[in-house]
């Protein structure tokens, strides 16, 4: 490759600028288009909340600023089988639910956002990934109950408290009156 001529080194300098120009032109723009966007949001829920605006503080309690040592590594979480409470609370943290918030979307004309799916289980179901679950675990025997079980086993346990109390209350009343006479 032979070395570049003055003209030519001036010409390469030239489209370097002009790209460097271009490309700072669209930043600027995209930052100027940004921040009227925030303005115009803001403006909206001033607009739409009034005084029900709420701004939540940003608590820093870190006192000290934690470095990792170097000889610290990171590993991987397998998933393993786990109890029925630990897989809710897991199952319940994915895609969290959240009802109508002061968080507005859309460009032009903002929309309150819509209320969002809080667990990934389907309905009439404990848990979206069973097996996960611990074989062990209590809460594996009714990880499958259907609510048509739920309902029957709800009406024998009410039966059978209507029996116990109408055959049982009267004899155990009148056992204590005959032990214990007033």
């Amino acid at each position: 490759m032979k070395p570049l001529n003055r003209e030519e080194i001036i010409l390469r300098e030239k489209e370097i600028a002009e790209t460097r120009w271009a490309t700072t032109k669209e930043l600027a723009k995209e930052a100027q288009m940004n921040r009227e966007y925030l303005l115009k949001l803001s403006a909206m829920k001033k607009h739409m909340f009034g005084k029900f605006m709420v701004k939540v503080p940003v608590f820093k309690i870190d006192r000290f600023r934690d470095t990792p040592l170097s000889s610290s590594v990171a590993k991987s979480i397998e998933k393993t089988t786990m109890s029925m409470a630990e897989l809710a609370v897991q199952e319940s943290q994915m895609g969290r639910i959240q009802g109508e918030t002061q968080n507005i979307d859309g460009h032009m004309i903002p929309r309150v956002i819509e209320k969002r799916v809080i667990t990934e289980a389907p309905t009439g179901q404990t848990a979206k990934n069973k097996s996960l679950l611990d074989e062990k675990d209590p809460a594996m025997r009714i990880a499958s109950d259907s609510s048509l079980h739920a309902v029957i086993s709800l009406c024998i346990v009410i039966i059978g408290s209507t029996f116990f109390t109408y055959y049982t209350v009267p004899i155990i009343g009148s056992t204590i009156e005959q032990i214990s006479p007033l």
